[in-house]
């Protein structure tokens, strides 16, 4: 196997192989260089040739364009008799006759009762037909233009378009243009004016393009219909992407979107129509109605001077191969022969024998060096794995007194979910999810008396082992003071100055606490500083808790107020910490209170505690993505239900 063979073969092989990577490298630009330069010249002289004859179909297209916005203008301005119409239209194409003949026809289609409140259908229709020009009116139930996509799509754009070309006496394509008025103050569409193209002088004007005797050019639509062709039966019959689906040609089929999208390039061409050789095709764009010329041009006519390029470079690369190939081996054995003692010595060293002595080679080069480096790297491997024994052992002991402390954490939080079993006239369920090995959030409930619970949820500033040792401060705090005989807002005082005192750290924890009466529903809460809870209200949508009292405990010490309210049955008090509004997506927005109004209105149809909390956890880490939690998260939720509703 390759990997058992000698350094000098290995050495031989890869310099070889990154000098032919080198040198086809600088083969490969070279050829690319000079058929770029090649392409480049063909590209310019194609284009040249390619914008000129755009530019000049574009003009015709241009003038119907102006025409029919001045026929708009007119008929917005003037409301005109049913002989003025006529004589508007049939004088605007007789001075077309010989500057624009490609001008086939001219119509005005009004909208129902606009222009005649009796009547329905108003369309007239001046057209070149049998030497002359002769006026119609065509609108009516065996013509309800209506549904013409003519009139429907300036209609709905609101602006002018043009159409796909279409059979009607010829190959038309129509510049049809909407116009109003102004009733009661408002503009109203009124109806639409077209400019009918003959397309019989595109085919002459097209075919004029020649590009060294056997190139040929084409036209098609803004959707890819072929309107020009040297092979009559795929005019109006086929599109540019049938015609690549026919080929099996990716190449025409890409460049097929680019000339619908507006855009120029070159690309290959499977096979020209007449000789069958394989060819190039350059398109553009016509600006005006986003219509798109292409040009095919055989490829071994333009190419032939690179193709014996390519092979003359490519002898003459072999050949220098070889000769370098023999140049290298002959290098490599010379040089690779005193490696062979250094191998030696230090196999033992990768056997495990890190004490064995190395020889001493004699050299001042990199050989030499590379004993030496042997030598030192011996010794600091030693050291360095007696190092990683102790380090190991202290990590070790880290984690497991980490695992100490979360276990301790944990213990504090109240255990059993959901609480109070014998308790039918409320349902609870709480989680913590720490960011940290320990964190710093915080949950509580526990009774006062037979008719009252206390229930508390905090978030301690900061992260890891001092918000932990906080948060188990504040948790014993709040249980040692709380008594039926206080309300809310004293407990909360008491807690924040006893927090205060002494607060070197400048910790604080952001705190929401309520006493509940399970018979009667009514609460009594203090918000110092935490996110507002939600209450999901039995059938009648969500209440937001928005009332705070102060600043979070710990900050200082100040007196807190309280404020009461009453939750019916069958409601769900939903508590949380900002582990879950701030929690982020990979592009760093946050999750948010209104994703989470989202999640607790999903929940409505079914409100037990535990659904809640699992929902949201649910949505949050779905909405995260994999990311990592960067703050703790902390979930409670409450449903009251003092006539025995159904617990989870």
């Amino acid at each position: 196997m390759f990997k058992n063979r000698s350094l000098a073969f290995k050495q031989s092989f890869y310099i070889l192989l990154s000098v032919m990577i080198v040198s086809i490298g600088i083969f490969s630009y070279v050829t690319c260089y000079v058929w770029s330069l090649m392409q480049d010249g063909i590209e310019t002289s194609t284009r040249h040739i390619g914008e000129s004859t755009a530019n000049r179909l574009d003009q015709i297209f241009i003038e119907a364009t102006r025409l029919g916005k001045q026929l708009a203008i007119q008929f917005e301005n003037s409301k005109m008799t049913d002989e003025e119409v006529g004589k508007l239209l049939t004088a605007t194409l007789e001075s077309m006759q010989y500057d624009r003949p490609e001008i086939y026809s001219l119509s005005v289609a009004y909208a129902p009762y606009c222009f005649d409140k009796s009547k329905e259908y108003y369309m007239v229709y001046s057209a070149r037909k049998d030497g002359g020009i002769k006026l119609e009116h065509t609108g009516g139930t065996d013509y309800e233009y209506f549904y013409y996509s003519w009139y429907t799509l300036p209609k709905t754009l609101e602006h002018a378009v043009w159409t796909e070309p279409y059979f009607d006496e010829v190959v038309m394509s129509s510049y049809a243009v909407p116009f109003y008025r102004v009733q009661d103050g408002k503009r109203e569409f009124s109806g639409v004016i077209t400019v009918d193209l003959s397309l019989s002088w595109l085919q002459k004007a097209v075919s004029t393009i020649k590009l060294n005797n056997s190139g040929y050019a084409f036209l098609i639509s803004k959707f890819g219909r072929i309107i020009t062709h040297p092979d009559a039966e795929r005019i109006m019959n086929e599109t540019i992407f049938s015609m690549a689906e026919e080929r099996e040609d990716k190449f025409l089929r890409e460049a097929g979107r680019d000339m619908i999208a507006g855009k120029s390039g070159l690309v290959p061409y499977k096979k020209h129509l007449i000789s069958q050789k394989k060819s190039w095709m350059f398109y553009t764009p016509l600006q005006s109605n986003g219509w798109s010329l292409g040009i095919i041009y055989p490829e071994d006519q333009l190419f032939e001077a690179i193709a014996r390029m390519e092979v003359t470079i490519l002898t003459l690369f072999i050949i220098g191969m070889l000769l370098l190939l023999g140049v290298i081996i002959w290098i490599s054995l010379k040089i690779t022969r005193p490696l062979r003692i250094l191998t030696q010595a230090t196999g033992e060293i990768g056997s495990g024998n890190f004490h064995a002595v190395m020889p001493e080679i004699i050299a001042n080069d990199e050989i030499g060096k590379l004993s030496t480096a042997f030598s030192a790297m011996q010794a600091a491997l030693v050291k360095h794995i007696e190092n990683l024994k102790e380090t190991t052992a202290a990590k070790e002991k880290i984690e497991s007194e980490l695992k100490i402390a979360k276990d301790i954490q944990m213990g504090i939080l109240p255990q059993l979910l959901p609480p109070f079993p014998e308790c039918k006239e409320f349902s609870l369920y709480a989680v913590l999810n720490s960011a940290k090995a320990v964190g710093g959030d915080l949950y509580d409930f526990f009774h006062l008396d037979d008719d009252h619970v206390c229930i508390v949820i905090g978030d301690v500033s900061g992260k890891g082992v001092p918000a932990s040792l906080f948060m188990a401060v504040t948790q014993t705090l709040h249980r040692g003071i709380a008594n039926i005989k206080m309300n809310t807002g004293e407990i909360v005082t008491k807690v924040s100055q006893s927090l205060s005192h002494n607060n070197e750290t400048s910790m604080f924890v952001t705190y929401f606490m309520l006493i509940l009466n399970i018979r009667t529903g009514e609460m009594q809460y203090t918000n110092a500083g935490h996110n507002p809870p939600f209450i999901l209200r039995s059938g009648d949508g969500i209440t937001k808790v928005s009332k705070r009292h102060g600043p979070p405990v710990g900050v200082a010490e100040l007196d807190y107020g309280l404020d009461s309210m009453t939750i019916n049955p069958g409601d769900t008090l939903v508590l949380y910490t900002d582990g879950v509004t701030e929690a982020m997506d990979i592009d760093n927005n946050e999750f948010g209170e209104n994703r989470l109004l989202g999640v607790l209105a999903d929940c409505a149809v079914n409100p037990t505690p535990i659904n809640i909390t699992k929902t949201i956890l649910f949505a949050v880490s779905k909405f995260t993505a994999g990311q990592e939690q960067s703050d703790d998260i902390t979930i409670l939720a409450l449903r009251f239900a003092p006539n025995g509703l159904v617990k989870e």
